[in-house]
């Protein structure tokens, strides 16, 4: 009897230690559980990270945009316009505007063949540069001489661009063709009045690669000069 009690004694003893053991020894989450929550974290801040870089650059973008709405809208206040009248009224022009690389200007041809520069509002506008032959006399405008007819004999300067490394001044002339002119003014160069043969009769606008020093003009027209198109456009009011 005392051996039966004993060994059921036993048994029970080794029943509860069993069942300890279970209990001490029973993890709560495996090994394995734990790296695949690691990784679904690791996921889960790098799917908000590239969220939040996403957030952040659409914000840099917005801003951006709005900013230079802002600037391009601040160029465009019509309060800081500033009109600057030529002296002469018979005076025609101008075609085109052009500034110095010191940013000097602008510069301007007129219908009496001159370029003219502004010089501030105690000077005002002087003249630059003029074409070859210039006479002041015959190429000044008045009330019995039009300035489509001076125009026709003393030029009349339409495209203007400075090569901004040279402080050359290229100018397309309708009437005489491409010009230059070199630093501090004074009588312009012709270089170009005629293509294959062909004579200009139309040089209207010019432009230039300031890398590699290339000039680029057009020619309007290859029948017509700019008398016809003055002509054509008073008959029809334009």
């Amino acid at each position: 009897t005392r051996q039966k009690k004993t060994t059921r004694t036993s048994r029970r003893a080794d029943r509860r230690k069993s069942v300890g053991r279970i209990r001490v020894l029973k993890p709560t989450t495996t090994t394995c559980e734990r790296a695949r929550s690691t990784k679904q974290v690791s996921e889960t801040m790098g799917c908000c990270m590239s969220r939040f870089v996403k957030a952040t650059i659409a914000v840099v973008l917005l801003v951006m945009i709005f900013t230079s709405g802002a600037m391009a809208a601040t160029s465009l206040d019509a309060t800081r316009i500033q009109q600057l009248p030529l002296a002469d009224g018979l005076l025609q022009g101008p075609e085109s505007v052009a500034f110095d690389a010191q940013g000097h200007g602008p510069y301007s041809g007129v219908s009496d063949g001159r370029i003219l520069r502004w010089d501030g509002d105690k000077i005002g506008w002087t003249t630059y540069a003029y074409g070859p032959g210039y006479d002041e006399d015959m190429c000044t405008a008045s009330i019995f001489r039009s300035a489509t007819s001076t125009e026709s004999q003393c030029g009349r300067p339409l495209g203007l661009q400075f090569h901004h490394k040279s402080g050359d001044l290229y100018v397309a002339d309708a009437y005489r063709g491409l010009m230059r002119v070199g630093p501090g003014g004074g009588e312009a160069t012709v270089l170009v009045n005629a293509i294959d043969d062909k004579p200009l009769r139309f040089t209207n606008g010019v432009d230039i690669d300031q890398v590699t020093g290339q000039v680029y003009f057009t020619d309007s027209s290859m029948n017509y000069d700019r008398t016809h198109h003055e002509l054509v456009t008073q008959d029809q009011g334009i």
